[in-house]
């Protein structure tokens, strides 16, 4: 099979469309390379492999925003997810969040997930009171014993159509 420089899309392109059923093999260099994105996840974070990769319908919003905008935007159920990097010590986190519609047991969370090399041993989980305007999420409030990463997730748990969550000005120490 012919080696593809990445600077050649065109070439590679007339090349895939004329051997699309020919396999592609791990030398194809640039464009036809896949990318892993890891395992099959559902929308709502399950899955059989213990993580979820994709965060599916997360924009950023330029109407809402608290104090300004944009803002983070988590369109349908689901969650978007970041590292915190945290050393010995107290810390905590906050985030501002709005959802216009809202639903016993269905308010946006944030999880702290747990990481026993900073004695975080099990997940702990903020929601946000109940309110159609900015509201705060937190504070999360722990104690570090060692220096590591923690995800930590925003999630959107309205289970219907229209249901945008946003979050703003996360602040962490």
């Amino acid at each position: 099979m012919p080696v593809i420089k990445a600077n050649r899309v065109g070439v590679a392109w007339n090349w895939y469309v004329t051997n699309k059923s020919l396999p592609m093999s791990s030398s194809v260099v640039g464009y036809g390379q896949g990318i892993s994105l890891g395992g099959p996840t559902s929308q709502v974070g399950d899955d059989s492999y213990g993580i979820r990769h994709m965060q599916q319908a997360v924009t950023r919003s330029f109407v809402e925003g608290s104090p300004n905008t944009p803002s983070l935007c988590l369109q349908h159920v689901g969650m978007w997810r970041f590292r915190w990097v945290v050393k010995p010590g107290q810390r905590q986190v906050v985030v501002r969040t709005k959802q216009v519609k809202s639903y016993t047991g269905q308010r946006p969370t944030m999880t702290v997930k747990a990481n026993t090399n900073v004695g975080l041993n099990s997940d702990l989980v903020a929601t946000a009171p109940a309110s159609s305007d900015w509201t705060l999420i937190g504070p999360i409030i722990f104690t570090s014993t060692g220096t590591d990463a923690l995800w930590v997730e925003l999630r959107n748990n309205l289970l219907m159509d229209d249901a945008a969550a946003f979050f703003d000005h996360i602040i962490i120490t």
